[in-house]
């Protein structure tokens, strides 16, 4: 592994210490550039650094106490792929396209797939890939996943 590359993750990392876990805005103005582009998998869009700037904080004020676990990360030239935990208590009201959910007070937990491209040591767009319906079901906003469907059963709902 190149010191480029153990660079890339540490930047990766700190994006998600900083932001998710923290809040801290203006560290995150330091890490994306200018032209910056966030790409949730879910959405048909993608956000911004400005949009994406406005978004985080909004999660974090429906999961107060959020924070972002790094499981694992790869590198490979200017790409940087990371596994973690998001987890949160669900304190604010939710707006979803199945509607508006008060808050539950219970702690939901999922997992995330993120993708960050960094060129001259600022992450110029990212990629996220998760699964929604496995926090609501945490949560008991939705149905849970019927018995006898493998792997497609989600995990149980945190402690």
């Amino acid at each position: 592994m190149s010191a480029e590359t153990d660079a890339n993750k540490a930047l990766v990392r700190r994006l998600a210490e900083a932001f998710i876990t923290r809040g801290d805005r203006a560290v995150v103005n330091d890490i994306l550039d200018d032209s910056y582009s966030w790409k949730p998998v879910s959405d048909d869009k993608p956000m911004s650094k400005d949009v994406h700037m406005r978004d985080v904080p909004d999660l974090r004020w429906i999961f107060a106490d959020l924070t972002y676990t790094v499981k694992y990360q790869v590198a490979e030239d200017d790409l940087v792929v990371t596994h973690g935990t998001m987890r949160g208590k669900h304190s604010g009201t939710m707006r979803t396209p199945f509607g508006e959910f008060p808050a539950t007070n219970k702690i939901a937990e999922w997992d995330t797939i993120s993708f960050h491209r960094i060129k001259n040591g600022k992450v110029t767009e990212g990629w996220i890939i998760y699964n929604p319906l496995d926090a609501f079901q945490q949560l008991g906003l939705v149905k849970q996943w019927p018995e006898g469907y493998g792997s497609a059963k989600p995990k149980a709902a945190a402690v």
